[in-house]
């Protein structure tokens, strides 16, 4: 019965997916077989053609890498073992001191360790566990249905560049098909093809939808916050510590290398466990000058 179940589970997630792959394939076939081959202006034809055929090139690289980039298991040094969870629940502060050697710099929102007792592990930062996929994901953003997985540290840039393309290319649809549906429809024509009042709605729904995901994700990127973080706050273990590092941001989702941002390509920086926060300026380090008669608070560069 267990069997069956997990068979079932696997293929309802694997179904929002096939809704994905549906609708471009039949958005293929509406532009190019009931659109684009009856323009009759065959320059015009082949530069839309080409066009259509990169976006399209992107934005199967990159959702297809958003599906299938395999997100590594959490390090062997965050797991516990029995013993060690015992202690920590037995409150034995034994297992404190090798905890204490892990890269960690935030708390759970009441202050204490982040463990996960269904892997039996402490959690990275911005590690979440989803009850989904069953396993803790690095730096998780959220789980997408759309994609089939978790959307991690290791398919963000995938799953950015995914949302990307596809609000390009039903942007592009949806201007190319636009005029002549609307003409189509002020003519009163019965003829017009079902097709392009289809491939109109597909263009414009899928265009919002993915177009506010996107500029959504950007302001994340900009930020340097996950979908997780940005509805509350991060309690770190340091009280100067105030957010994650926003120098450095985008290079840490895209990588150092610019000519490689919009290619579905790895080129982000860092491991997804280890992360630089931004410090509040130590009382200590503030100075006062008064030599133009009034007091001003030199802090210096701000830490980045």
């Amino acid at each position: 019965m267990g069997d069956v179940l997990e068979a079932l589970s696997c293929a309802l997630r694997g179904f929002p997916v096939l809704i994905v792959l549906t609708v471009i394939t039949y958005t293929y076939y509406a532009f190019i077989y009931e659109f684009l081959l009856n323009l009759g202006i065959i320059p015009l034809q082949v530069f839309l053609g080409l066009f259509f055929h990169v976006l399209l090139g992107l934005w199967g690289a990159a959702y297809y890498k958003t599906c299938t980039t395999r997100l590594p298991p959490i390090p062997s040094e965050f797991h516990l073992t029995e013993s060690e969870l015992d202690q920590l629940y037995s409150g034995d502060s034994a297992p404190i001191e090798r905890l204490r050697s892990l890269p960690i710099k935030s708390l759970t929102s009441r202050g204490a360790i982040r463990i996960c007792t269904t892997c039996n592990l402490v959690r990275p930062d911005r590690a979440h566990h989803c009850g989904l996929c069953k396993r803790c994901v690095l730096k998780m953003d959220h789980h997408c249905p759309w994609v089939g997985t978790c959307v991690g540290f290791h398919n963000y840039k995938y799953f950015v560049l995914f949302l990307l393309y596809c609000f390009a290319l039903s942007l592009f649809v949806a201007v190319c098909v636009a005029p002549s549906v609307i003409h189509g429809w002020a003519e009163h024509r019965i003829d017009q093809s079902i097709h392009m009042n289809i491939l109109i709605l597909f263009a414009v729904c899928f265009g919002l939808s993915t177009g506010a995901l996107f500029f959504f994700h950007l302001q994340l990127c900009n930020s340097n916050k996950t979908t997780h973080e940005s509805f509350g706050k991060t309690v770190f273990i340091n009280p100067s510590h105030t957010r994650w590092r926003r120098a450095g941001a985008w290079e840490s989702v895209f990588g150092d290398r610019l000519r490689l941002w919009l290619l579905p390509v790895m080129s982000w920086r860092g491991d997804g466990v280890r992360f630089e926060v931004d410090e509040t300026i130590p009382l200590a380090d503030v100075v006062v000058d008064d030599s133009n008669e009034e007091d001003r608070l030199l802090a210096g560069p701000a830490a980045e």
